[in-house]
């Protein structure tokens, strides 16, 4: 989750309970209060500045989390038990799509959830059930990429109007926990378990494929800041503690003004990685570019 430079990391295999945020500006960790509760293969998304925790690991709990005091909040409860569905945001509300309910059976089943009021509603089902997709919103549409028995489908939701339509199929199968970002009207979308990437367009309905992370690993998360994808964590046989960060040529301009990155006027793209601990003080040792 997001909130202005500072992204939210939550949870996670070996870190039920925590909560750090990374400042993209000044490359630093903090670590922040604890989820009041052990969770992972939940979601998380930011509205009004505030973060939104929603179910994990067979529970249909909700927590908001509040910057300013540091505190967390419960809230009503999901109608069902949800792991590994998909968040978007949209006009201030937050869209989540698919997962696995309380048998374990994956669903297509989308929601509605009204921070303003703490309610939910059950919106129209996706047209694939699957559970880890990723999605990216573009002009208050959400694009519903992938995920797990989802292969290489794309879906567009909106929820002006609360219909979908299929949309041109990824370029590769993903198989769930592939990371999304909307940048200068294209869709970047980061493929776990293998070093693939595409490019999807909007506007044409179309794909283009490009090179992926430095070092394949699946179950990622990511978000999207300031005209660059960054992607965290995953594992490639054990828990990463990788960060990846991209950005695409058509902003490599501006990335350029940093003292960082003036040796790399010759190249069209980078991606690079520091270390994630899980203490303030314990922070990124290492950086690779290419």
């Amino acid at each position: 989750a997001v909130i202005g430079n500072d992204i939210y990391v939550i949870g996670g295999a070996n870190s039920f309970d925590y909560l750090q945020k990374y400042n993209t500006l000044t490359n630093s960790w903090t670590s922040l209060t604890d989820m009041p509760f052990l969770a992972f293969l939940l979601r998380g998304a930011s509205v009004g500045g505030k973060i939104y925790i929603f179910g994990g690991s067979s529970t249909q709990l909700v927590y908001r989390y509040d910057p300013a005091s540091g505190s967390w909040t419960r809230l009503n409860d999901m109608p069902y038990i949800d792991y590994m569905g998909a968040p978007a945001v949209v006009n201030n509300k937050v869209y989540i799509f698919g997962g696995k309910d309380s048998s374990g059976t994956v669903t297509n089943i989308s929601l509605e959830y009204d921070p303003a009021t703490d309610t939910w509603t059950t919106k129209a089902t996706m047209l694939t059930a699957r559970y880890a997709p990723a999605t990216a919103v573009y002009s208050n549409k959400i694009y519903v990429m992938g995920g797990l028995y989802g292969g290489n489908k794309n879906e567009l939701y909106d929820p002006a109007t609360n219909t979908w339509q299929t949309k041109a199929t990824v370029p590769f199968t993903n198989y769930g926990w592939g990371v999304a970002g909307e940048i200068n009207g294209k869709i970047y979308f980061v493929d776990s378990d293998t070093n693939k990437m595409a490019i999807y367009l909007p506007m044409t309905d179309s794909w283009t494929s490009t090179s992926g992370l430095s070092t394949p690993r699946d179950y990622l998360t990511g978000e999207r800041v300031n005209g660059k994808l960054y992607v965290f964590g995953g594992s490639n046989g054990n828990s990463s503690n990788m960060v990846d960060i991209y950005t695409p040529s058509d902003s490599l301009s501006a990335a350029l003004k940093s003292d960082t990155f003036q040796n790399l006027e010759e190249q069209t793209d980078y991606s690079a990685y520091y270390d994630l601990k899980h203490h303030a003080d314990e922070e990124a040792i290492k950086l690779r570019l290419r």
